[in-house]
C-alpha cells in the first residue's frame, strides 16, 4: 500500500493535470521599456507584445509571440521547447529555467524564473486550435510595383495543410492564422535552448468574395483576385 502511494505521488510530481494541456491565447497588448547600450550611451526602446498563443502538450511547450519594436518592426516568433515536470513546474534548458503554472477556471498563468530580466506572469485564456480559414484556400493573383515603377505579377496559393506556394519563385512556406494575424515563416530558423525558434512575418488577410487584401507584409497592401478554388 505504501509503495502504491509513493508511486502515485511520483507520477503526480512528474506530470501536469490533464486540464492544463491544450491551446491557450492572450490578446492583451503589453508594452515594456528596455535599455540597451548605444554608441552615445544607454538607449531606451519600447517593446510591445500584441498577441500570444500557447500550445501545451505532455512534452512540449509551443509559444508564439506577435510583437513589435523600432528595431525589428512587427514580427512573430514561434518557440518550441521540450520540457519535463519537476515538483509541479516545467523545467527547461538543462534545469536552469523553470515555469510555474497556475490554473483557475479557464485562466492559465505562467511565471518564468531563471532568466535575466524575468518577465511578469503571463495569463492565457482557453482557445480553439488554429485552423486554416477555408475562404483563404485557393490560388490568388495580384501585382506589386518595384522602385522603378515596374509591376510584377505575384501568385500565392494557400493550401489546407498550412503551406502557401508563392510564385514566381514557387517556394512553399508555412503560414498560420492566429487571432487577427496572418503569419508567414521566414526562410531561416535557429535553435535556442533545447528547442527551436522560428521567425515569422506578420500581416493581415481580408477576404471578400473573390478578392483578397494582404496588409502588413510590405510597404503597401497587396490586392489579389482568386483564380482558382480547391476541388471539393
Amino acid at each position: 500500500m505504501i509503495l502504491a502511494l509513493l508511486a502515485l505521488f511520483a507520477v503526480a510530481d512528474t506530470t501536469l493535470p490533464a486540464e492544463m494541456y491544450g491551446t491557450w491565447a492572450n490578446a492583451d497588448t503589453v508594452s515594456t521599456k528596455h535599455e540597451v547600450k548605444g554608441e552615445n550611451g544607454p538607449e531606451t526602446y519600447v517593446h510591445t507584445v500584441l498577441y500570444r498563443h500557447l500550445v501545451l502538450t505532455d512534452s512540449t511547450l509551443v509559444d508564439t509571440v506577435v510583437q513589435e519594436d523600432e528595431y525589428t518592426g512587427t514580427m512573430a516568433y514561434l518557440f518550441t521547447t521540450p520540457y519535463r515536470v519537476k515538483d509541479g513546474r516545467l523545467v527547461l534548458e538543462g534545469d536552469s529555467i523553470t515555469v510555474d503554472l497556475d490554473l483557475e477556471g479557464d485562466t492559465l498563468t505562467l511565471s518564468v524564473s531563471g532568466i535575466e530580466d524575468e518577465p511578469p506572469p503571463q495569463r492565457y485564456g482557453r482557445a480553439s486550435p488554429p485552423e486554416v480559414p477555408p475562404e483563404l484556400i485557393g490560388t490568388w493573383e495580384g501585382g506589386v510595383m518595384d522602385n522603378a515603377g515596374v509591376v510584377a505579377g505575384v501568385q500565392i496559393a494557400f493550401h489546407d495543410d498550412g503551406t502557401a506556394t508563392v510564385s514566381p519563385d514557387g517556394d512553399a512556406i508555412r503560414f498560420d492564422m492566429l487571432g487577427p494575424y496572418l503569419l508567414f515563416e521566414e526562410p531561416s530558423h535557429e535553435t535556442f535552448f533545447d528547442g527551436e525558434l522560428i521567425a515569422m512575418r506578420v500581416g493581415h488577410a481580408k477576404v471578400e468574395g473573390n478578392r483578397l487584401e494582404l496588409a502588413g507584409l510590405g510597404d503597401d497592401p497587396l490586392y489579389m483576385i482568386r483564380v482558382s478554388s480547391p476541388k471539393r
